[in-house]
């Protein structure tokens, strides 16, 4: 991917997403860091909008994804007054861009309201450049843009020396107001610690006493409404109901370049989750871990008895019933990319691999209890291709495999066979648009 066209394409996204909002005419500001908006955004855009607006944020979505045209490809309600949007845009051949906005109204945390939209929206101002240039997007008053990123910080224990700097930029414009909005959450002594903090500009001594200012911030902030409670309630168990994660799963015989086309899919993905984890066969096998050595001779093993083959598949259903439960769906929930190189069906396709000699109904009638991926991507080349690259088995046997890995794709709902014969970027472009593909159905349908 194009790096400075990708940037550029972000930078022209954002611009588009300030102008259809002075169309509509509605109240709005971005809070947070904003000195390098509109044209150098850093990572997503915090928007403030009002409870009307809010609302309707689905419909407003819809109309920005139109006009940038993107796709959306994520969506996850991390707070109650908060919706975390992804859209993909296309850059040539490659890899996407993406535009990531986070529309908050009020600010709700555990039940309690620490900041109202209509505070944030009271006294917006214009933005301006260092030379006084309006810069096309709203933002809030210095001293509650000040408390609003202060409680943030405070509230996730994690204050950055640029997020310290913002705040006592911040700070700086309003002393005065900003240090009365302290008087609402903090006791006398955290008072003059953060005053002291903002005015030195040093948030070492904040950053060792965060614990205590958490505490503090929900002692004081006001309890929400049985109505709100509600509302978090049902927040919660639409996430636990729609996790917002992917479960992927990459399939392919040796010399396919599973390994390969995940180390570049990684990061043409991963803007669209929180984070990401991958794996190698098993939930409790995270890939790159353990320093085991490479297989040069997958066949070169005498198989299990049958007896002990039983057993394997057996504590193979174990391991992955148990890993989804306490591993694969908390990370999926948690908006998670959780990417496999290698998962159960290879030992229907291979079962000499992992020297298998019981029943193949056995093996298959475990496969449709272990807890299928969201994606398969099957990675599919000409055996001779696949000969030039690993000769770790006979051509015949690549051959046989390549067909059984094409007929079990054809059995896996919602699999995507891909040409690994093309050149990597190829590839790699490819497998991104199945998950995109996959992740704006979903999206969609939500």
């Amino acid at each position: 991917m194009d790096d400075t066209l990708s940037n550029d394409q972000i930078a022209w996204a954002v611009r588009a997403v300030f102008e259809l909002l002075a169309e509509r005419g509605v109240a709005w500001c971005v809070a947070g860091r904003t000195e390098l908006l509109p044209d150098h955004p850093e990572s997503d855009i915090d928007i403030i909008l009002g409870a009307e607006v809010m609302a309707r944020v689905g419909d407003l979505m819809r109309d920005v994804a139109e006009r940038v045209d993107g796709r959306i490809v994520q969506c996850l309600r991390h707070e109650r007054g908060a919706w975390y949007y992804v859209v993909a845009m296309p850059v040539g051949n490659g890899c996407p861009s993406y535009l990531t906005l986070d529309w908050c109204g009020d600010y709700v945390r555990r039940g309690r309201l620490l900041v109202s939209a209509d505070d944030m929206l009271r006294d917006r101002r214009m933005a301006q450049d260092e030379h006084g240039t309006d810069q096309g997007f709203f933002v809030a008053a210095p001293h509650m843009e000040f408390i609003y990123y202060l409680l943030k910080k405070v509230d996730k224990r994690s204050l950055s020396d640029v997020q310290g700097t913002h705040l006592s930029d911040a700070f700086a414009r309003a002393p005065e107001a900003a240090a009365k909005q302290l008087f609402r959450f903090f006791s006398p002594r955290s008072r003059r610690q953060l005053t002291e903090a903002a005015a030195n500009r040093d948030w070492a001594p904040v950053r060792e006493n965060l614990p205590v200012l958490q505490r503090e911030i929900h002692r004081a902030a006001r309890r929400s409404s049985a109505r709100g409670w509600v509302g978090d309630t049902q927040r919660t168990l639409s996430r636990l109901r729609h996790p917002t994660g992917l479960h992927v799963v990459m399939l392919g015989p040796d010399g396919s370049g599973k390994s390969t086309v995940a180390a570049q899919l990684v990061p043409c993905v991963a803007p669209m989750f929180r984070r990401v984890r991958e794996y190698h066969l098993f939930p409790s096998t995270p890939k790159n871990q353990g320093k085991s050595a490479p297989v040069t001779d997958p066949h070169g093993s005498p198989a299990r008895g049958w007896g002990s083959s039983i057993a394997k598949i057996a504590i193979w259903q174990g391991r992955y019933l148990f890993g989804w439960l306490a591993t694969l769906y908390p990370a999926k929930v948690r908006s998670t990319l959780l990417l496999f190189d290698r998962y159960y069906q290879d030992l229907l396709v291979d079962p000499r691999r992992y020297r298998f000699r019981g029943p193949m109904w056995l093996a298959r009638s475990v496969a449709r209890v272990i807890p299928a991926p969201d994606l398969w991507l099957v990675l599919d080349a000409p055996p001779e291709v696949l000969q030039r690259r690993k000769q770790e088995v006979p051509a015949a046997e690549t051959t046989r495999q390549c067909l059984a890995y094409r007929q079990l794709a054809a059995r896996l709902h919602n699999a995507h066979i891909i040409d690994a014969a093309q050149p990597l970027e190829r590839v790699v472009a490819d497998a991104a648009a199945a998950i995109i593909t996959c992740m704006e159905h979903r999206t969609g349908a939500r």
